[in-house]
């Protein structure tokens, strides 16, 4: 038998499908935050770069600040307080 796998992109298939009509653009790269907006985790799967762990995929946070290209995001999860470091694309304004 085969071992099963254990990565962080385990049982993600169906999280990281596109949609036919679905494109890139630049834009999402481009998208600018500020400290306080309200975001949501989302995973755009033609950038692997900067992508929030698959689990909190869905959940709205708040931008703390930014790191470099990236943007430091704090969620909750459960009863505790989380901070992701997210890239622009995968994040969408609520």
């Amino acid at each position: 038998m085969v071992r099963a796998s254990s990565g962080n992109k385990r049982g993600g298939r169906r999280l990281l499908k596109r949609g036919i009509r679905h494109k890139f653009t630049v834009e999402r790269i481009l998208q600018g935050f500020k400290p306080g907006d309200r975001v949501i985790l989302s995973v755009d799967p033609s950038s692997r770069r900067g992508m929030p762990p698959l689990r909190l995929v869905g959940l709205a946070g708040i931008v703390l600040a930014s790191r470099g290209t990236a943007y430091m995001v704090a969620i909750r999860d459960g009863n505790k307080r989380k901070d992701v470091l997210v890239r622009p694309e995968h994040l969408k304004l609520v």
